[in-house]
C-alpha cells in the first residue's frame, strides 16, 4: 500500500498510513513488554517472600530448637519456591528479551516513524534483564539465609547439650565438675585447687556448696544444699601420707641451750592425715616455757630425749612443740601434729650441739658410749647416744682390740636374727689379724626403740675389748609411715 499525505497547515505533515507489518510488530513488542512487567512483578514478589522468610529464619529464637527447625523448613520451602519462581521469571524474561530484540529489529526498519516505540522496547528489555538478575540474587540470598538458620539451629542444639552436661555443678565460691573435682575459695580469700574427687561423681551432682570445713589443706567435709554431708575422698594419696618438706631443726643462735628453731616448711599430719601443717617462717620453741612453742609440761631434764613437733589448728595457726612423749597432749585448739625430729640433752639439761641435714643429724662432737668393753662370742646389746622411742640408723665408729690373732667382730641390728661372727663366711666388720692388734670401722646400723645395736665377737674368752663413739643418726621422721 502507498502512503498518502494530506495537506495541513504550513510546515506540518500527517502520516495517513504506515506499513501494517511494522505496526503489528510494534504492538507485539509493547504487549511483550507488558508481559515482562508482570513477570518482573511476580519475581519481585517472590524475592520479597524469600527475603521475609530469610529474616524470619535469622531472627528465630535459638532457645526453641523445634521452632527453629520448623522455621528453617519453611524458609527452605519458601527459598525453593522463590528459586522456582525466579527461574520461571528468568525464562520468561529471556523469551521476552528475545521477542523484544526481534521487535527492535523490525522497528529499526521503521526508525523514522517509530523511534519512540524502539526506545520503550529497549527500556523494557533492560528492565526485564535487571528483574531477572534481582530475582536470581534474591533466591541466592534466601538459600544462604536458610543455610545460616540451619547452622544456628545446630549451634543451639550443641549449646543445649553442653549446658546439660555441666548443669547443676557450679557453686558460689568455686566449682564442682561433673567428675567431682573441687576448686574452692576459702573465707580468707585463698584459692585452693583440690586434686581429689568425691567418692562418687553423682555425690555432688546438681548441688552447690552450702557449708563445710577445710581441714588444713587436705580433707574436706561438705554439707550440700540438699542437706547431704559429703566427705571428699582421695584427697590424701599414699605418696602424701608422709609428706615433709623443710622444717629443719637447729639450736637457736641466741639461746642454744634451751631453744630450738624450726625453718619454714610443710608436713602432713601424722595421726589421721587430716591435712598439712604449713609454716611460712621460722618457729622457735622455748623449752623454758610450756604450751604452744614450748614444752608440753615441766622443764628440761638431764640426759633426756625430746621429740620436736610442728602442730596446727584447722584455721591455719602453726606452732612448735616439744615433749618426751611421741603422743603428747596438744595445747587447746590444736588438732594436727607431726614429729620432725628428736634431740637430746646432756647432763646439764642443755641441748646437745648438732647439725641437721635432711634426715641426718650429726653431733658436733662424738660421744664415747663404750670404752674398752670386754666382749665375747655371746651377743650383747649396746645402747648408743641416739634418740629412743623411735628407730633410727646409728652412725658410729667401732674399734676392737684383741690379744688373739684372727679375732672377728660383727655388729647387727636387733631387727636381725643374731648370728655368730663370720657366719656365713664374710659376715663381719672388724678383723684383728694379729695378736694385740686392733681394727676399726665406721658403721651405720639400725637401732631398736631403745637406741641399741648388737655386737658379737668370734672369741669365747674375754680376750677382746670394744670401744664405740657415736657420731649421730639418721631419722626419716615418719616420711615412710
Amino acid at each position: 500500500m502507498t502512503d498518502t499525505v494530506t495537506s495541513t497547515p504550513a510546515g506540518f505533515f500527517q502520516i495517513g498510513q504506515v506499513n501494517n507489518t511494522t505496526v503489528e510488530d510494534l504492538v507485539s513488542a509493547v504487549n511483550g513488554a507488558l508481559t515482562i512487567s508482570d513477570e518482573v512483578a511476580a519475581a519481585l514478589t517472590a524475592a520479597n517472600t524469600a527475603t521475609a522468610a530469610a529474616q524470619a529464619a535469622q531472627t528465630a529464637s535459638a532457645a526453641s530448637v523445634a521452632s527453629i527447625a520448623s522455621s528453617v523448613t519453611a524458609a527452605a520451602a519458601s527459598a525453593t519456591s522463590a528459586t522456582n519462581s525466579a527461574t520461571t521469571a528468568t525464562t520468561g524474561a529471556t523469551n521476552a528479551a528475545t521477542s523484544a530484540t526481534s521487535a527492535g529489529t523490525s522497528a529499526t526498519a521503521a526508525a523514522a516513524s517509530s523511534s519512540t516505540a524502539t526506545s520503550e522496547a529497549s527500556t523494557a528489555t533492560t528492565g526485564a534483564s535487571n528483574a531477572s538478575t534481582s530475582a536470581t540474587a534474591a533466591a541466592t540470598s534466601a538459600t544462604a539465609a536458610a543455610s545460616s538458620a540451619t547452622s544456628a539451629a545446630t549451634s543451639a542444639t550443641s549449646a543445649t547439650a553442653s549446658a546439660t552436661t555441666a548443669a547443676g555443678y557450679a557453686i558460689n565460691s568455686g566449682t564442682v565438675t561433673a567428675g567431682g573435682a573441687l576448686g574452692l575459695v576459702l573465707t580468707n580469700g585463698t584459692t585452693i585447687a583440690v586434686g581429689g574427687t568425691f567418692a562418687t561423681a553423682s555425690a555432688a551432682a546438681g548441688y552447690g556448696l552450702n557449708t563445710g570445713t577445710v581441714t588444713g589443706v587436705g580433707k574436706l567435709n561438705l554439707i550440700l544444699t540438699n542437706g547431704t554431708t559429703v566427705t571428699a575422698a582421695g584427697l590424701v594419696t599414699p605418696a602424701e601420707r608422709g609428706a615433709l618438706g623443710g622444717l629443719i631443726t637447729s639450736r637457736n643462735g641466741g639461746t642454744p641451750n634451751t631453744q630450738i628453731d624450726i625453718s619454714a616448711g610443710y608436713a602432713m599430719d601424722e595421726v589421721a592425715q587430716a591435712g598439712y601443717i604449713t609454716s611460712s617462717g621460722v618457729l622457735t620453741i622455748n623449752a623454758a616455757t610450756t604450751g604452744a612453742n614450748g614444752l608440753d609440761s615441766g622443764s628440761l631434764a638431764n640426759s633426756t630425749v625430746y621429740h620436736v613437733f610442728v602442730i596446727g589448728k584447722t584455721d591455719g595457726t602453726v606452732a612448735g612443740f616439744m615433749s618426751t612423749s611421741l603422743t603428747p597432749t596438744l595445747p587447746t585448739g590444736y588438732t594436727l601434729r607431726r614429729r620432725i625430729g628428736s634431740v637430746r640433752t646432756d647432763s646439764s639439761a642443755h641441748f646437745l650441739a648438732y647439725v641437721q641435714l635432711g634426715d641426718e643429724f650429726l653431733l658436733a662432737a662424738g660421744i664415747a658410749d663404750e670404752a674398752a668393753l670386754g666382749v665375747t662370742n655371746s651377743a650383747t646389746l649396746l645402747a648408743l647416744s641416739v634418740p629412743t622411742g623411735i628407730q633410727v640408723n646409728a652412725l658410729f665408729n667401732g674399734e676392737m682390740i684383741s690379744d688373739t690373732a684372727a679375732t672377728l667382730g660383727l655388729f647387727t641390728s636387733p631387727d636381725q636374727t643374731s648370728t655368730a661372727a663370720n657366719t656365713p663366711a664374710g659376715n663381719f666388720q672388724l678383723d684383728v689379724a694379729v695378736a694385740l692388734g686392733a681394727d676399726a670401722a665406721q658403721l651405720n646400723i639400725r637401732t631398736n626403740t631403745s637406741g641399741q645395736v648388737r655386737f658379737i665377737s668370734s672369741i669365747a674368752s674375754p680376750h677382746s675389748t670394744l670401744s664405740i663413739v657415736t657420731q649421730g643418726w639418721v631419722d626419716t621422721r615418719g616420711r615412710f609411715a
